[in-house]
């Protein structure tokens, strides 16, 4: 069944690019922008986002904003659940929920957290050609740095409350809906960029 999910899927591709029998190689190489849509979650029902970023003029602190989040800018965030509920994040997209009969109020929670620093921990030590990549993300989100958000220093690290800038910046936002948080890299990059 699933060859045949697969087959039919190809034809699928196929159709869309206007091509015939292709491998999905080709495809991937000739139509990289117009699949990358199919293979992530739709942002169109999310207005924000936040972005982190390592401070290049105060070395240490972690800056973090809010933008309204445009269909471009949609498109520059490759957001995919992951596959189990407690799973660590694939990348460098989260969504940040609120739910208001909950402590804490906002997800994703501490263990996914966790989870996702021990699986960007491991993606910066392999030998491929993003492990430089996730070594400047895992550093941004999980080293213990204050976080600057608007024209305050919240402090991060086991004695201040957010173990890390990532779980600072959860609580921070102060949107009760659904965003987007994620971080630029030093070249000012969004993960869809990368």
């Amino acid at each position: 069944m699933l060859n045949t999910i697969r087959s039919l899927a190809l034809l699928d591709l196929n159709l869309r690019f206007g091509t015939q029998d292709r491998p999905l190689s080709e495809l991937r190489k000739a139509h990289a922008t117009e699949l990358a849509p199919l293979l992530v979650e739709a942002a169109d029902k999310i207005a924000k986002v936040y972005l982190l970023q390592a401070d290049p003029t105060d070395p240490g602190v972690v800056r973090m904003w809010g933008e309204d989040l445009t269909e471009e800018k949609g498109k520059l965030l490759p957001f995919n659940r992951p596959s189990g509920s407690q799973s660590a994040a694939i990348g460098p997209v989260f969504k940040r929920s609120w739910t208001p009969n909950k402590t804490p109020k906002h997800g994703p929670s501490d263990k996914i957290l966790n989870t996702t620093d021990v699986a960007f921990t491991d993606l910066a030590k392999g030998d491929t050609p993003w492990a430089d990549y996730f070594a400047e993300v895992r550093h941004v989100l999980f080293e213990p740095a204050p976080v600057e958000f608007g024209d305050q220093k919240y402090n991060t690290g086991a004695d201040s409350g957010h173990p890390s800038p990532l779980a600072a910046a959860l609580a921070l936002i102060p949107e009760t809906k659904t965003a987007f948080v994620t971080v630029l890299d030093r070249d000012d990059r969004w993960p869809g960029q990368v």
